[in-house]
């Protein structure tokens, strides 16, 4: 499991707080660089069970920008 955050993980993050409402996840996805897939993987980055550490740093954005 890796440790710290890819830069297309950490794009897709950033996208998808920063973009809430304009943007769906799919489109921060495809945006981040996810270009097969986009739908499948925004899901994949969403769910705490498979990626923990995008799923925090994405709290943290939404923490952090209130």
């Amino acid at each position: 499991m890796a440790r710290e955050l890819t830069e297309r993980q950490q794009k897709f993050a950033e996208l998808l707080v920063y973009n809430e409402g304009r943007k769906s996840p799919s489109e921060c996805a495809y945006e981040a660089g996810y270009k097969t897939r986009p739908r499948q993987t925004a899901s994949e980055l969403r769910n705490p069970k498979i990626a923990p550490l995008v799923v925090q740093y994405i709290g943290c954005l939404l923490y952090t920008s209130d």
